[in-house]
C-alpha cells in the first residue's frame, strides 16, 4: 500500500496485488506494471493521445470528459496503468478514488498527468486537480439535470452564457411574494394557511368582471393562503427555474403566460361563478411540458453515469414522481377548498386544467429539444394553431354565454 505524503489509495495488500501494484524486485517486471524510468514529456504526450484520449471521447455525453468512476476502472487494468509515470498514476488514483461521482475533462486529467502549470482563467493547482470552470460545468450540470437530452446539456453547460440572465421565473415569483405580503398587511382578518385573499382587489378574476381582462393574468399575483403561496414558489424555483437556465426566458415566458390565459379561459367556462387566484395555470403548463419533454428524451434520460444514491436521486423517475406528488398536494387543497370548505371564499380550480392542457399541446415544440425554435416545425405552428382555436372559442363562450354574474360596473 502506498502512504506517503498527501494521498493514501486505502487498499489491503491482498487487493493491490490483485490490482497490479505488485512489489516485485525485478526491475524489468516493475517497469510493466507502471513506468519508473525519466519520462519523456514527449513521448507521454503521445501516450496520452493515443491511448486515453480516446477514452475521453467515448463519453456518453458528449465531450471530451469521463466519470471518475469510470477513469478508475480502466486504471486498473494493467495495460493502462502501465502507461503512466508511478507518482502520476497515484495521483490519478488518489483523485478518482475520492470524487468517484465526479468527472475530469481530458485537458485536466493531461496537466495533472504531466505536471503542467495551467493558465489561472482555465486551471487551479487544488488538491483535487479540478479546473474552476469544470466545477462550474458539474455543479450547472447537477442543477440543470433532466431537463434536456444529457448530450444537449453537457454541451449547454461547458458554453453557458448567462446573458441574457434566466429572470423570469425568479421576477414572477418573488412579484407573487411581495403583492402576498403587501396584501396579508393591510388585511383586516388574518392571513392563514388556507385563507386570506382580498376579494375586492383588481387582480382577482372576477366573472362579474370579466370586460378587465388584465384580471384573466394578473390572478396569478394573489393566493389563497400561505399553503397555497410556498407550494407554488416550490414549484418554481425547484422545477421551472432550472429548465429556463436551459431553454432561455422567452420559452419559459412563453409557456407560463400561455398557460395563465390557459388556465383562466378554462375557468371562464367551466367555472362561471367563481373567483380565482393563484399561480398554477403558469406554473403547471411549464411542469406538463416539462413532463411531456421527459417522456420523449426518456431513453436518454435514464442513463445514468453516477454512484447508487446520485443514481436514484437524480433519475428521471424520481423527478416525474415528486412532480405528481406536489400536483396532487396543491390540487387535492383546491379541491377542498372549492367544494368543502364553508368557512373561505370559494376559488376555481379550473385554471389546473388549463395550464395542464396547454403544456401537453406544447411540450414537443418548446421543450424537447433546446436546438429547435418552435416556429421551425410544423409541430409548432399546428400547435399554435390549436392553442389560437382554443381561445378563441372560450372568447366567444364569454361574450355569448347569459349564466354568467351581472357585470359589475362600479
Amino acid at each position: 500500500m502506498y502512504s506517503g505524503g498527501r494521498l493514501n489509495l486505502g487498499w489491503h495488500s491482498d487487493r493491490v496485488h490483485r490490482a497490479g501494484y505488485s512489489t516485485r524486485s525485478s526491475r524489468a517486471s516493475r517497469a510493466s506494471t507502471y513506468t519508473e524510468d525519466p519520462v519523456d514529456p514527449v513521448q507521454l504526450r503521445r501516450t496520452l493521445e493515443e491511448h486515453f484520449r480516446p477514452l475521453f471521447q467515448g463519453f456518453v455525453y458528449g465531450g471530451e470528459q469521463i466519470t471518475n468512476n469510470e477513469l478508475r476502472q480502466h486504471l486498473l487494468d494493467d495495460d493502462y496503468r502501465r502507461l503512466l509515470p508511478r507518482d502520476k498514476l497515484y495521483a490519478v488514483m488518489d483523485l478518482v478514488d475520492y470524487n468517484p461521482s465526479k468527472s475530469i475533462s481530458y485537458l485536466a486529467f493531461v496537466r495533472l498527468v504531466t505536471g503542467e502549470e495551467a493558465d489561472e482563467d482555465r486551471f487551479n493547482n487544488s488538491d483535487d486537480g479540478y479546473s474552476d470552470d469544470f466545477n462550474d460545468v458539474s455543479i450547472l450540470y447537477d442543477v440543470c439535470r433532466n431537463t434536456t437530452n444529457p448530450q444537449d446539456l453537457l454541451e449547454f453547460s461547458s458554453g453557458c452564457s448567462w446573458l441574457p440572465p434566466p429572470f423570469f421565473i425568479l421576477l414572477i415569483s418573488v412579484t407573487q411574494i411581495i403583492v402576498y405580503a403587501v396584501y396579508a398587511s393591510q388585511q383586516a382578518t388574518p392571513v392563514t394557511a388556507m385563507d386570506g385573499v382580498p376579494i375586492t382587489s383588481p387582480l382577482v378574476y372576477d366573472p362579474a368582471r370579466r370586460y378587465e381582462v388584465w384580471r384573466f393574468i394578473s390572478y396569478i399575483f394573489l393566493h389563497q393562503g400561505y399553503v397555497d403561496l410556498l407550494l407554488t414558489i416550490i414549484l418554481q424555483i425547484l422545477i421551472c427555474f432550472p429548465i429556463e437556465i436551459v431553454f432561455s426566458f422567452w420559452r419559459i415566458a412563453i409557456l407560463y403566460l400561455v398557460g395563465v390565459m390557459s388556465g383562466s379561459l378554462l375557468h371562464s367556462i367551466s367555472d362561471h361563478r367563481t373567483y380565482l387566484v393563484g399561480g398554477s395555470g403558469g406554473t403547471y403548463c411549464i411542469l406538463a411540458a416539462h413532463f411531456g419533454a421527459m417522456i420523449y428524451n426518456w431513453s436518454e434520460l435514464k442513463k445514468a453515469d453516477d454512484g447508487p444514491t446520485k443514481r436514484i436521486f437524480c433519475h428521471p423517475l424520481f423527478r416525474m414522481v415528486a412532480i405528481v406528488l406536489l400536483g396532487i398536494i396543491q390540487i387535492s387543497l383546491a379541491v377542498y377548498r372549492r367544494f368543502f370548505a364553508d368557512d373561505v371564499v370559494n376559488m376555481g380550480i379550473g385554471h389546473f386544467g388549463g395550464g395542464i392542457l396547454a403544456g401537453v399541446m406544447l411540450c414537443e415544440a418548446f421543450l424537447k429539444d433546446r436546438h429547435r425554435y418552435p416556429w421551425q416545425t410544423n409541430s409548432g405552428r399546428l400547435n399554435l394553431f390549436f392553442f389560437l382555436i382554443f381561445a378563441g372559442a372560450c372568447a366567444v363562450f364569454n361574450c355569448l354565454y347569459l349564466g354568467y354574474p351581472a357585470g359589475d360596473y362600479s
